[in-house]
């Protein structure tokens, strides 16, 4: 059985992270529009009872810097030596300039891995918010191929 999640328990959620993820979240039925009740949940659980073997997480830091005025050389040369990262796509935010992207690594552990260390480590560094999502690239597999993602042959 999974623990409650800190939500529940009281404590608070560091600002740089906002991790949702299909299977490490709880679900949570809708409520009235009085409630205010968060839409997600952060589970303690630990990454070993997530089973997907792909995971794509995104991510974005809240800080305006226009990608052609950002090193990305340097950045991508940091994010190859990273464990179980088999790709990256940046992103730019359209007239917000934030910076992010969509990964795809060999596991969840891996990931969260990436998500709480070095990408967070980053954020702090550029004294920003981050965002970071978590999803479960197996489940959606079969409806990605159907639609061309270059994820999946």
């Amino acid at each position: 059985m999974r623990e409650a999640s800190s939500v529940a328990r009281g404590e608070p959620i560091p600002a740089w992270v906002s991790l949702a993820a299909s299977s490490l979240i709880q679900p949570v039925k809708a409520a009235p529009a009085v409630s205010r009740r968060p839409a997600w949940s952060w589970i303690a659980s630990p990454p070993s009872t997530v089973t997907a073997a792909i995971a794509h997480p995104y991510t974005e830091i809240q800080a305006p810097v226009p990608f052609e005025q950002f090193d990305w050389q340097q950045v991508n040369s940091a994010l190859k030596a990273v464990p179980g990262l088999i790709r990256k796509t940046w992103l730019s935010g359209i007239g917000t300039h934030t910076l992010g992207g969509f990964y795809e690594f060999d596991s969840v552990e891996h990931a969260l891995a990436f998500a709480q260390g070095p990408f967070a480590e980053e954020a702090r560094r550029a004294g920003a918010p981050a965002t970071t999502r978590l999803f479960d690239g197996d489940v959606v597999k079969d409806a990605s191929i159907d639609l061309h993602s270059p994820y999946y042959s």
